[in-house]
């Protein structure tokens, strides 16, 4: 698989869960289907189990709800597609499950603060300059962190170039 091949991973076959660790065999699913389209849907239905049930194993063990879990692997794989100077945008977008690259744009900004460019040419700038406190807030602490950084570097109305 192309993702594979990017990022040097191979498909890890997750042994099958022990009796009680639903959330396990549901979070190895969201694992090997986030780069697709697969929802939460799906993997109840594969899973034959209610979406109550699972959002009570993943807030117990995890405490995120499937749906935050899904999100979180889909911004880690790609703040790491990003790191690959070779791919675009809008194959990184195709690679998280995404048909459109404003979609996953739009989804990126929301997560992390940060345009899916911003992020790459920071990213770019942190391994040869080091970063400044608005990249380091929002790669390291998360987007509110981000948010109040950036609140705190931008100019007043009015004020002078």
């Amino acid at each position: 698989m192309l993702l594979d091949q990017i990022t040097g991973s191979q498909d890890e076959t997750l042994p099958a869960a022990p009796p009680g660790q639903l959330y396990a065999q549901a979070l190895g699913l969201l694992h090997a289907h986030a780069n697709d389209r697969t929802t939460i849907n799906e993997i109840l239905g594969s899973l034959c189990v209610s979406r109550t049930t699972l959002r009570r194993h993943f807030l117990a063990h995890l405490q995120r709800t499937p749906v935050a879990e899904l999100t979180r692997i889909r911004v880690a794989r790609a703040r790491e597609l990003l790191g690959h100077a070779g791919l675009s945008i809008k194959q990184i977008a195709l690679l998280t499950g995404y048909r459109r690259p404003s979609h996953f744009c739009d989804f990126f900004r929301r997560h992390t603060g940060l345009s899916p460019r911003a992020f790459r040419q920071g990213q770019t700038r942190a391994t040869t300059k080091g970063a400044g406190n608005y990249l380091a807030a929002a790669l390291g602490a998360g987007r509110k962190d981000a948010m109040k950084e950036c609140k705190k570097t931008r100019k007043p109305p009015g004020a002078r170039r």
